[in-house]
């Protein structure tokens, strides 16, 4: 994949949706890796206006209409990733987008999973999230593809209070849960782990390590798919007015 030196270099803004810094500083952990220096530029942004936790539906709901007006804002991007595992407001990002790509975090990590593996297991914070998941994994045609999703049950606002990125949501607390929560998931028939929560993201690596297979960070599957659709599919050229 080579680009001109003259090529005016890529953009891609990953937009956390909660208006939150503690969890936009693990979304750019989390993806600090995949940030180089002859690929698109990654900025992580918080949401104006977004809900302050993503817990219920009148939050999620609450998304579009924020999402879609900073999207006008940012003539600039070329990509756009909406880092919400709920894909809050995530067609309304599309038309807004004006030709633009926008991608879902919760799509993207699923459609890396389903090619990693046969069944899919997710690890959710709730199990409110999980009913709300479920139906849209039945909305996008994969619930064929779900082994299961449980749910961690811990406090999604105590979870979201860490400043320090590495921390997530406390790996004391964290690890020995998820740990179990997988291995749940595997024996429903899972043989691929997506991670329904940003915050998991840091714990990913050790997760991989305790369960012996794939561990999907949707957010990374997403940049994966950013970082390729800016460099090699780019917005055609405008026509002139």
């Amino acid at each position: 994949m080579t680009t001109p030196s003259s090529a005016k270099r890529k953009k891609i803004t990953v937009i956390n949706a909660d208006d939150n810094e503690s969890i936009r500083a693990r979304i750019e952990f989390t993806i600090k890796p995949l940030m180089f220096a002859d690929a698109p530029e990654i900025e992580v942004v918080t949401l104006p206006g977004g809900p302050k936790l993503m817990e219920t539906q009148e939050n999620i709901d609450s998304v579009a209409a924020p999402l879609t007006k900073y999207i006008g804002t940012k003539p600039d991007t070329d990509v756009f990733i909406v880092a919400c595992y709920a894909d809050p407001g995530l067609a309304e990002a599309r038309k807004a987008a004006t030709g633009r790509k926008v991608f879902g975090i919760n799509q993207s990590g699923m459609n890396t999973a389903l090619a990693l593996g046969d069944k899919v297991g997710v690890i959710s914070i709730s199990d409110a999230a999980v009913k709300r998941h479920l139906k849209y994994y039945e909305s996008l045609g994969i619930m064929n593809r779900i082994a299961g999703e449980r749910a961690m049950n811990i406090d999604l606002g105590d979870a979201a209070n860490s400043m320090d990125p590495t921390v997530a949501l406390d790996p004391k607390v964290v690890a020995d849960r998820m740990v179990e929560v997988a291995k749940e998931l595997i024996s429903d028939g899972a043989d691929v782990i997506v991670l329904g929560e940003g915050g998991m993201s840091p714990a990913r690596d050790l997760l991989q390590a305790a369960i012996g297979i794939p561990v999907v960070d949707p957010t990374a599957a997403a940049v994966g798919m950013a970082i390729v659709a800016a460099t090699e599919f780019p917005l055609p050229p405008q026509p002139a007015k």
